[in-house]
């Protein structure tokens, strides 16, 4: 048996409605104001976005606290440890060490 084919009327590569056949529109981009490229400048975010990380060990005697902060203009990250004995208050020393690690 022989199978045979119809042909359907072709559109000759035009979309329905469309006047160009071949074109395809892009989007175009808008032209940013002095202002906007002033405020992307300012607030673009190029420094670190990692923050800082806190390692709290618990030792005889008190705590442990590691800090650990990456520079991306050294490209290295910074380790820092700090020793909070028994007889001080733990979150008064550590909201210091937060100023302190803030300040570097």
């Amino acid at each position: 048996m022989n199978t045979v084919y119809s042909t359907i009327p072709s559109t000759s590569g035009r979309l329905a409605g469309s006047k160009y056949p071949n074109k395809i529109k892009k989007a175009k981009k808008m032209k940013l104001s002095l202002r906007q490229r002033f405020k992307n400048w300012l607030l673009r975010d190029d420094l670190s976005s990692e923050g800082m990380k806190f390692q709290l060990y618990k030792a005889s005697g008190g705590y442990v606290i590691e800090t650990r902060s990456y520079d991306q203009r050294k490209d290295r990250s910074e380790y820092h440890m700090y020793i909070v004995t028994d007889d001080k208050n733990l979150g008064n020393e550590i909201g210091k060490i937060i100023t302190l690690e803030s300040l570097r």
